[in-house]
């Protein structure tokens, strides 16, 4: 388990230029534990709404700019979400993304 709470920290501090990465990781992690522990929770879902979340914050932090807002930084941070693929059934990143999305909106309008 110290692997795991590793991975929960370095996720906790990592960029989120580097969560896809953390992901990967988590993905070969459960294929090799589950062989070994079958009874065992995998890691991805768990690190999955922790690191969208951190993802979408990202992203709601450059629209809450009133200038110098970086457009690539919104862009990133969402494709860093798509490729996370967190559970579609977790309302707190449902709820955030919904946000992210009518802010993006707005902001659009208003340009």
């Amino acid at each position: 388990r110290g692997l795991e709470m590793f991975t929960f920290e370095a996720v906790n501090t990592a960029p989120v230029e580097q969560l896809t990465s953390f992901m990967q990781f988590a993905q070969e992690y459960d294929l090799r534990h589950i062989a070994l522990e079958p009874a065992s929770s995998a890691l991805r879902p768990r690190l999955a709404t922790k690191a969208a979340l951190k993802c979408l914050q990202r992203a709601e932090g450059e629209l809450l700019k009133t200038e110098g807002m970086k457009p690539h930084v919104l862009l990133d941070s969402l494709k860093a979400v798509v490729a996370i693929n967190p559970d579609s059934e977790d309302t707190e990143v449902r709820t955030v993304l919904l946000r992210v999305m009518t802010s993006t909106n707005e902001r659009l309008l208003k340009s």
